[in-house]
């Protein structure tokens, strides 16, 4: 179940931690029974398939390693902390809205299961920049959300957001959302944006992305930061930068 509130938040004003593992092999019902029926007969097929799956109960009934966006893992990183959350829509690619994003979860590092609570405080944008003076304005946005094998929606519902974050027209926004997203490391999670904005002017969400970076304090603002999954990149040591395949950041300051 999720729910939203607002509430003030006083006072002022990070990329991950993935190990890779293979599917687990698995031998087949049908492949044991090909076997045992080749060559001398048993004397006990049944019994032995019994046995079979007795012994390998255990291995069977092991969760299967969860896969985002192609990545497999075996554990969940605690992914509470401070983190700046990009918001990339179709209306302004290159601008997004940004907030702080403070999460507080509770999942379990084998299953992945858990909940997830996430405080959106926007921040100023001067239209047509990506990264001034982005200071925390208007109202925080707290939402809240049950986490399924590291995957999570975040129902924001009918949202209004002051014009003073909105890089675009600079006008308040009123939309209703949601952020279908799932945990992508101890330093990022993302996914995409669902839903439609009302006014100042009417355009479904449909093709927009969001993305987060976890951040060392409340107050770094990063120039570069990642729009999307794609952006956050896991590698063989199990860690991201928010970097693309080819080197670059998602968004460079402007």
């Amino acid at each position: 179940m999720t729910s939203s509130h607002l509430h003030q938040r006083p006072g002022s004003l990070g990329a991950l931690s993935t190990r890779h593992t293979g599917l687990p092999f698995r031998l087949g019902g049908g492949l044991l029974l090909l076997a045992v029926g080749a060559g001398c007969p048993s004397p006990d097929p049944q019994g032995k398939y019994d046995r079979f799956n007795e012994q390998t109960a255990p291995e069977r009934e092991r969760p299967e390693p969860k896969l985002d966006m192609g990545i497999a893992v075996d554990s969940y990183p605690d992914i509470t902390g401070v983190y700046l959350v990009a918001l990339e829509t179709v209306a302004a690619p290159g601008l997004p809205l940004q907030f702080i994003g403070e999460v507080t979860a509770e999942v379990d590092m084998i299953t992945g299961d858990g909940t997830i609570e996430v405080e959106f405080q926007p921040l100023s944008l001067d239209q047509g920049s990506s990264t001034e003076p982005r200071e925390e304005v208007g109202e925080p946005i707290v939402i809240d959300s049950d986490v399924t094998a590291g995957s999570f929606t975040l129902t924001f519902g009918m949202t209004n957001v002051t014009g003073a974050a909105n890089p675009l027209t600079g006008a308040d926004i009123l939309a209703d959302i949601e952020l279908q997203g799932s945990i992508r490391g101890m330093d990022g999670w993302c996914g995409q944006v669902v839903g439609e904005v009302i006014s100042p002017i009417a355009l479904n969400l449909e093709g927009s992305t969001f993305a987060s970076m976890r951040l060392a304090d409340r107050d770094e603002r990063p120039l570069e930061f990642p729009i999307n999954c794609e952006q956050v990149v896991v590698d063989e040591e199990g860690t991201s930068g928010g970097e693309d395949p080819t080197g670059g950041m998602g968004t460079t300051g402007s």
